[in-house]
C-alpha cells in the first residue's frame, strides 16, 4: 500500500503538468482562432476559460446553425474559414468569456461575450462557434 501511495505521489506532478500543458495549448488556439476571426477595427480581452473538453455528439445541423449565427456577428470577420466536420467527429471545445471593443474609437463600452468554441481535434482550426 505504501508503495503504492509513493507511486501516486511521484506521479501527480507529472499528471498536473500534463492536463495543463494541453490546456494551455488550446487556451493558445483559442486566442489564435480570436485573432482570426474578430473583425479589424476590434479588440478583445479574455476574462476566462471555463470547461474545455471533447465531444463526438455534435451534429451537423447544429454546426450549420452555429456558422450561421457566427455570419451574423458584427464583430466577427466574414467568410470564416472553418475546419471540415462530420457527424462523429470527435470535437474539442472550450468557452470563452471575453471582453471586445473598438480599437480606434473614442467609444470605450465594452461588449460582454460567452461563447464556445468547437475545434478539430488537432486543433488545427474551428469548426464552429456558439453562442451562450
Amino acid at each position: 500500500m505504501r508503495r503504492i501511495l509513493y507511486l501516486l505521489a511521484l506521479l501527480s506532478p507529472v499528471l498536473i503538468a500534463g492536463c495543463t500543458s494541453e490546456s494551455g495549448k488550446i487556451h493558445d488556439k483559442v486566442e489564435a482562432i480570436l485573432d482570426d476571426i474578430i473583425a479589424d477595427g476590434y479588440t478583445y480581452d479574455i476574462d476566462k476559460y471555463e470547461n474545455w473538453d471533447s465531444t463526438y455528439y455534435v451534429k451537423p445541423d447544429n454546426v450549420a446553425a452555429n456558422k450561421v449565427y457566427a455570419n451574423e456577428v458584427p464583430y466577427f470577420k466574414k467568410g470564416i474559414n472553418y475546419e471540415p466536420f462530420a457527424e462523429g467527429d470527435k470535437l474539442i471545445y472550450v468557452s470563452v468569456k471575453y471582453k471586445i471593443r473598438q480599437a480606434d474609437s473614442s467609444d470605450t463600452t465594452t461588449i460582454n461575450c460567452q461563447q464556445t468554441f468547437y475545434m478539430d481535434k488537432e486543433l488545427k482550426g474551428i469548426v464552429c462557434v456558439k453562442e451562450n
